[in-house]
């Protein structure tokens, strides 16, 4: 599976902005290597 991250972020960047779109890309990413980590 091959993540997307800029097509994930796009939609949460039009309704969010300033420190909020900071957490949330710092949650997708950990999300990710997290997912990444798990499926080993």
């Amino acid at each position: 599976m091959k993540f997307d991250l800029q097509g994930l972020r796009q939609p949460l960047q039009d309704d969010i902005d300033g420190e909020s779109a900071g957490w949330t890309t710092l949650y997708i990413v950990s999300s990710s290597l997290l997912y990444l980590f798990v499926r080993g």
